[in-house]
């Protein structure tokens, strides 16, 4: 006969729809094992070629004499059963492909119209790749004209048993069980229904529900329907599997196997791509733990969507649990990855811990048509969980604090990608809140992250709250494993406006990157952290902003360090600042650089290439080879080279909590935007703390400072150490103290606006130690010193002139002390000590001299403004017309025309007299140029005008010959 029979055509027709529809629905939870009741049927018999399975068919239509038969005599049906034996059918080449038999058959029963027979314990055996189907009844009833089975029912403990077929043979246990009350089909239209009681057992699952459907479409030979309209429970218990034991008895010759049932008789390279999507719908909840419920998932639909190629979903979902469990920091969870340890069982269920599936809408399978529910390939299955309408779907895993909610969760396998949706959707994992619109993880890619913004929360302590969000999603990576188990997380990269604040501390940039390595503990731990993109880092005293900001992290003790930071017990270490540095200070100043290093857990920075620091009216500049080192701790910061400070006339605006431009004083403005200029060449220390925070600056080697109020003043100081001193009064900071060391000098010069070309005023000061207060324009020298004002000015009618006093050159020295105090409005008190010298040179030439143990005297500062803006900072000094002389102790005065003795000198130069005294038993001695002896006294008035220089001599005591 030929091979194109059409009865043996449609006999392997039915084989192989048989085939599509177990192997294909017991892959989906081994639930729809109940289409094998397709499989009694057989096709129209139409003459055709003959093929070797025919010969079977032929030979069953025949008696035999070696086995006991009942005859059958229905013309319709045509065939012989024998008694006990097997009807079977083969493929081409002579392998078994099915076979049945039954204790009786009844041709015509009763009450049934033609064509119908009646089977009592009805036996069926499939086999088809490597598995053996066995079907079993109490009756059997079909409707089968023409030795088809076009509809029927099987009635009565109908049961359907799955083997195993390997090497040695067929497994004596089944891998899986159906039984059902009644199973009615109609193979004309392709249907099944069991409309009683189902239930599906394996080693691992348990099925129970109702009314269940199945339809086949003939032409497209796929399934069209699936339905279980009450599912009671789908119950997985996995840590029950076993390995089936394997018999070589009652082995039947088996046909090669397909290994893909869906591809029929094609091959897997040529078998048509077919999806098909699966539903539990209404109020689903999966539960892991009978008695203890460690694992809840709860929404309102689950679907399962697959295609003919997809792996075993069942033989993926499990997988052993890892020895240690992985801690993920707590910085990783705006990763979702601990999703699927709290999502179909990912993790390797406890010892007798059982999922439990339920549902109140029963259970569809349907082919899926929508490209936008397929899975990412072929291969891999897609499980979506969704919301209710009113609240979203949920994920309880107390076993791991962990819980999770949103509009749709969903999870491929084999390629073990998870997504969870929502607006937000919300993980909660070691009191870390992550929110996001799309949170995702895909374990074999080591990949995973959140798209669009998102929000990260640390609820660990209430006193301590830790929050990183972000606008353009998030990426992180993880370490590939063997075993499908979680490798330890790699990277994680935060996108867009990215804020992490903890205790109000705030890093604001576009991206951060964050690396982790494993900790002592085996956890995940930071290993570094790179912010980019206008980073901006704020703590209580100070910001940073930078292109990037590199962080380092050590391990700690966990224990030790549980204080509920987003780090737990992860500290930062090291940073590094590049690209435009900018860092706001507490003291209300600004530093400027190009890098930046920084020691976290020693509270210091050290500041290097081009480095300005800017204060409201003060800059820092000439660092280009510089660098700063700050101590957050102590306040203080040390510049190692040489620089220069400007003292600005205008206040700079350094206060704005954004980046700003660096400050930078055109020369041809120097004259009028700079009140005062310091360089040095060592090195400068800043000294945030000092009077309460108003700072204070030290610098070192060949310091000079210049200040220049206008074309007619310019004052310097200099020295090898100079220190600035500060206050602070409404926020505005003024120079309050200069203090010069080692070789100092201060110094003043005026010129006349109207005769610029003449010698200018002249104050200088010189000595060891100089203090200047700026805002008094008090003066301090300790040690050896000189004070020397020189004033060329042709002199006007009103000022005294005198061989000491008046318009000239007037030099003071002295071993111990200058002090300079301000009375009222421009007057000053010069007090000097120890062995003091004073000698005037007027401009006439004539010369004086002055010397005694103290000298003080009344000075004014005839040209001191009235306006004088005190928020500057300058060395205002000028030239000091001297008012009045007092000198005491060891007094000697020295004049072209005389010379004087005496304890106590008072000279008004107002007057022009000056009073000359002894102390008690001591007397005034005093020589007149011309005369051999000198006249002592008790007391002389000296008329000191040059014009008339006379004494009036009191308490006479003669002369000394």
């Amino acid at each position: 006969m030929s091979n194109k029979n059409p009865y043996f055509q449609q006999q392997k027709n039915a084989s192989r729809r048989t085939a599509i529809l177990v192997v294909s629905i017991s892959s989906l939870f081994c639930i729809l094992l109940i289409a094998f009741l397709f499989a009694i049927s057989n096709d129209t018999n139409t003459t055709g070629e003959k093929v070797k399975s025919d010969d079977i068919i032929d030979l069953l239509s025949m008696p035999s004499n070696d086995l006991e038969s009942v005859a059958i005599d229905s013309t319709d049906l045509g065939i012989e059963l024998p008694q006990g034996g097997w009807i079977q059918q083969t493929d081409s080449n002579g392998k078994l492909i099915q076979q049945y038999r039954c204790q009786s058959l009844d041709p015509n029963p009763p009450l049934r119209s033609d064509g119908w027979i009646e089977m009592d314990k009805p036996e069926v055996e499939l086999y088809f790749g490597n598995k053996k189907i066995v079907i079993t009844g109490n009756s059997a009833a079909a409707n089968a004209p023409k030795r088809i089975l076009e509809s029927g029912s099987i009635d009565g403990n109908v049961r359907v048993l799955v083997f195993e077929i390997n090497d040695t043979g067929i497994t004596d246990k089944p891998l899986m069980e159906l039984q059902t009350t009644i199973a009615k089909f109609d193979n004309l239209i392709g249907e099944i229904n069991c409309p009683g009681e189902v239930r599906i057992t394996s080693d691992t699952h348990v099925l129970e529900g109702r009314k269940l459907s199945v339809r086949f479409n003939d032409l497209e030979e796929r399934i069209e329907l699936v339905q279980l309209e009450e599912l009671d429970y789908i119950l997985l218990s996995p840590n029950n599997k076993t390995t089936p034991s394997s018999v070589a008895t009652n082995t039947a010759p088996v046909a090669a196997a397909e290994t893909d049932p869906f591809s029929s008789s094609q091959s897997v390279a040529t078998a048509p791509k077919e999806f098909y999507i699966a539903t539990f719908d209404k109020n689903v909840t999966i539960q892991q733990g009978l008695t203890k419920i460690s694992k809840l998932a709860h929404g309102d639909k689950l679907t399962i969507a697959f295609s003919n190629e997809s792996k075993d979903t069942t033989a993926k979902t499990y997988y052993e649990r890892p020895d240690t469990t992985m801690h993920i920091p707590q910085i990783a969870l705006t990763i979702p990855a601990t999703i699927v340890a709290a999502t179909l069982a990912n993790n390797q269920i406890a010892t007798d811990d059982s999922v439990k599936v339920t549902c109140e809408g029963g259970l569809t399978l349907i082919p899926l048509y929508d490209e936008t529910r397929l899975p990412s390939s072929k291969q891999d299955t897609r499980v979506e969980l969704f919301a209710f309408k009113d609240e979203p779907a949920t994920i309880l895993d107390s076993d791991n604090l962990l819980s999770a909610k949103g509009t749709l969760l969903r999870f491929e396998l084999p390629g073990n990608k998870i997504d969870l949706y929502g607006s937000p959707a919300e993980l909660y994992k070691d009191s870390i809140l992550t929110s996001a619109g799309h949170l995702w993880v895909a374990q074999n890619d080591g990949a995973g992250g959140a798209h669009g913004p998102g929000t990260m929360t640390s609820k660990a302590n209430e006193n301590r709250q830790t929050t990183l969000q972000w606008s353009d999603g998030v990426d992180f990576s993880f370490a590939k494993s063997d075993n499908n188990k979680d490798g330890a997380l790699q990277s994680v990269v935060c996108n867009g406006d990215v804020i992490l604040s903890d205790q109000g501390n705030d890093i604001l940039c576009e991206q951060l990157e964050v690396h982790f390595e494993p900790d002592l503990q085996g956890a995940s731990a930071p290993k570094n952290a790179l912010a980019s993109g206008n980073v901006k880092a704020k703590s209580d005293s100070q910001t940073l902003w930078a292109n990037t900001v590199e962080v380092t992290f050590i391990d700690t003790d966990k224990t030790l360090a549980d204080d509920g930071s987003m780090f737990g017990g992860s500290h930062a270490d090291a940073m590094k600042a590049i690209g435009d540095v900018q860092i706001l200070l507490n003291d209300g100043g600004r530093a400027f650089c190009d890098t930046l290093d920084g020691h976290i857990t020693q509270d210091s920075a050290s500041l290097s290439g081009n480095v300005v620091i800017a204060y409201q009216r003060m800059l820092m500049n000439r660092g280009d080879k510089a660098s700063l080192t700050l101590d957050r701790t102590t306040g203080k910061g040390r510049w190692e080279g040489a620089g220069q400070a400007m003292f600005l006339n205008e206040p700079l605006d350094v206060s704005p909590d954004r980046r700003i431009e660096r400050p930078t004083l055109r020369s041809v403005d120097d004259s009028k935007s700079i009140s005062m200029r310091t360089n040095w060449e060592d090195s400068m220390h800043l000294d945030q703390t000092y009077n309460d925070g108003a700072g204070a600056i030290d610098l070192r080697g060949d310091v000079r400072v210049l200040s220049q109020r206008s074309a007619q003043e310019r004052s310097q100081m200099t020295g090898n150490d100079l220190r600035l001193e500060f206050s602070q009064t409404d926020d505005i900071r003024e120079l309050q103290k200069v203090i010069a060391k080692d070789n100092s000098q201060i110094e003043h010069r005026t010129w006349d606006i109207l005769l610029p070309e003449n010698p200018p005023v002249v104050y200088y000061i010189g000595g060891n130690h100089l203090e200047f207060e700026a805002k008094t324009q008090e003066a301090l020298a300790v040690g050896n010193g000189e004070l020397v004002l020189r004033d060329p000015r042709r002199a006007s009618v009103e000022v005294h002139q005198s061989a000491l006093a008046g318009r000239g050159t007037t030099r003071f020295t002295w071993d111990n002390k200058l002090k300079t105090t301000k009375l009222e409005g421009n007057t000053y008190r010069l007090e000097m000590s120890g062995n003091v010298e004073m000698v005037h040179k007027g401009l006439d030439g004539a010369i004086g001299m002055l010397t005694s143990d103290k000298i003080q005297a009344i000075a004014i500062d005839p040209d001191i403004p009235t306006n004088l803006d005190s928020s500057g900072a300058e060395l205002t000094m000028r030239g000091l017309d001297l008012q009045q002389i007092y000198a005491n102790g060891r007094v000697y005065v020295a004049t072209q025309t005389r010379r004087v003795d005496c304890d106590d000198f008072e000279y008004n130069l107002k007057t022009g007299f000056a009073k000359l005294t002894a102390k008690e038993d001591n007397t005034i001695a005093i020589v007149t140029e011309g005369t051999s002896y000198p006249v002592r006294a008790t007391s002389i008035i000296w008329n000191m005008d040059p014009a008339v220089d006379t004494i009036s001599i009191r308490g006479l005591q003669g002369t000394n010959n």
